[in-house]
């Protein structure tokens, strides 16, 4: 092991406190890619869950009962707005594959279809 020497200090300094003498600092926002996989499936997964909360909150509001179609539409609504969204927030759609964008899908009908059917009956009671 070589000896320890502290790090740099200042505006792009490393975090790290000590690092060895012959490794190279360098900082987690050195790399081109702007999300890690576990930082891009966080954002990914907190989206989708809080976009189906907010479309089943907003079907409940809307629609007349479980059989009105409006709640679908705002559940394809609230699948088909969050992709411009990771756009925004500066995803690489490009990375997306197949399976990423079922799991949006899934993970959106999910919250809404719970988040609506617990508001429909709740407005039954």
């Amino acid at each position: 092991m070589g000896r320890l020497r502290p790090a740099r200090t200042g505006p792009g300094a490393n975090e790290r406190l000590f690092t060895s003498a012959g490794a190279p600092l360098s900082m987690a926002t050195d790399t081109s890619e702007r999300f890690s996989s576990h930082l891009r499936g966080v954002t990914v997964t907190t989206v989708a869950t809080v976009s189906g909360l907010l479309a089943g909150v907003a079907s409940a509001m809307v629609a007349q009962g479980a059989g009105d179609t409006i709640g679908a539409t705002i559940l394809l609504a609230a699948i088909l707005v969050q992709f411009p969204l990771y756009y925004a927030i500066g995803m690489d759609l490009s990375e997306f594959s197949t399976k990423d964008k079922l799991y949006v899908g899934f993970m959106t009908f999910a919250l809404w279809f719970v988040s609506w059917g617990i508001l429909l009956t709740a407005d039954s009671l």
